[in-house]
């Protein structure tokens, strides 16, 4: 298979704001695979906090260029676990983009959706979650709102008792936290019932 990248620049809505940082773009990389006369795509988010950047994914990715990753003739598309293995040590968003350009290819040489080809029912999707940026109280509660029908848990941020209180008529908030938020941001998404006390023990304080 034939490897291709190229960054990708993703501008914003609304200025993404978290107890990392803000940004309004996100830097990305897109990577392909090409065989016969199908091509399966991928994208690398460069998530600065897990140790991911643009310029590091499109390095390693280049890099693989004219080696066994990078030849038609020495692998067999369908072989995903082989090809992954097969890479070296470096950007784990790159090789998630290859891993998803490789299922994207085999389904369209195949002429089915990813979904059906790994057997998975549609119906049957399980829970993730959608953080809310940080920003004045009101316009949380308004994307919360926005989103609250079609999610069961909201990883939003907030400030502990000294901070902002969030008024959001979320579908389920943490009995635990002393917001009463619908979940702390600051660490992976908690269920309910897992929500840590305060935001000092969500951040490990």
């Amino acid at each position: 298979m034939k490897l291709a990248c190229q960054p990708i620049t993703l501008d914003l809505r609304t200025t993404f704001r978290i107890a990392h940082g803000a940004s309004d773009q996100r830097f990305n990389v897109i990577s392909s695979l090409a065989a016969e006369e199908w091509i399966g795509y991928g994208e690398a988010a460069a998530v600065s906090y897990h140790g991911e950047t643009q310029a590091g994914i499109l390095k390693y990715l280049t890099e693989l260029k004219n080696t066994t990753a990078d030849s038609e003739k020495t692998n067999d598309p369908f072989l995903i676990e082989d090809f992954l293995n097969q890479l070296p040590q470096g950007s784990q968003a790159a090789k998630a983009s290859l891993d998803i350009a490789q299922h994207d290819w085999i389904g369209k040489k195949l002429g089915l959706p990813v979904y059906r080809l790994l057997g998975l029912n549609p119906q049957n999707i399980p829970e993730t979650s959608f953080t809310i940026a940080i920003d004045k109280p009101e316009l949380m509660a308004e994307r919360a709102r926005a989103m609250a029908a079609d999610m069961s848990r909201l990883n939003g941020s907030c400030a502990g008792n000294n901070g902002l209180r969030m008024p959001i008529d979320a579908p389920q908030r943490s009995s635990a936290c002393a917001c009463n938020c619908p979940t702390v941001e600051g660490a992976p998404p908690f269920a309910p019932r897992q929500s840590p006390r305060t935001v000092d023990g969500a951040l490990g304080g």
